[in-house]
């Protein structure tokens, strides 16, 4: 399960088309939305619209708003955190990293607002979570779900690194 608990109007229609060809390439993945935007009928409704024809709909789960210890609670649903680009997570990516769930993440070349989930991948020694590109950030999210026994070990292990890292 990929999940993305952010600011859903980060979600642009590049990130979707790299978003759903992942989905689509991994059999039984998920994508695990969370925002206060899905608890606004309308607003839910129309960012499900982006994702259709793109992905199967049982492949989209979604979720609104929650207080903090549940929205916490959340991330242990999910298996890998996936970064909007151009602007990344800032409070996602390190709620993700302390709860253990790594974050596949994008270089940009703008501002540090744009940057943020490569530097804390960064500062967690976790460089080959960055992608290149849409086509890297593609296969790495591929190839880090081809190993599950690795990618729970690594989840297993990021809350300590999180909280022995400069973060």
């Amino acid at each position: 399960i990929f999940g993305y608990f952010g600011n859903i109007t980060r979600v642009n229609e590049t990130v979707i088309n790299v978003w759903s060809n992942i989905l689509n390439q991994i059999p039984n993945s998920k994508l695990f939305l969370k925002c206060r935007w899905f608890d606004i009928p309308e607003a839910k409704k129309k960012i499900i619209e982006k994702f259709n024809n793109k992905i199967n709909k049982n492949q989209l789960i979604t979720e609104g708003n929650s207080l903090r210890d549940k929205y916490l609670e959340s991330y242990n649903k999910v298996d890998i955190m996936l970064d909007a680009f151009p602007i990344s997570g800032s409070t996602i990516s390190f709620d993700s990293s302390y709860m253990g769930v790594p974050i596949l993440t994008k270089i940009n070349d703008n501002s540090f607002w744009f940057r943020t989930g490569e530097s804390i991948n960064k500062n967690l020694n976790m460089e080959d979570w960055i992608a290149n590109d849409e086509k890297d950030y593609i296969l790495k999210a591929i190839s880090k779900t081809s190993d599950l026994e690795k990618l729970f070990k690594i989840k297993n292990e990021l809350r300590n690194k999180f909280l022995k890292s400069p973060l």
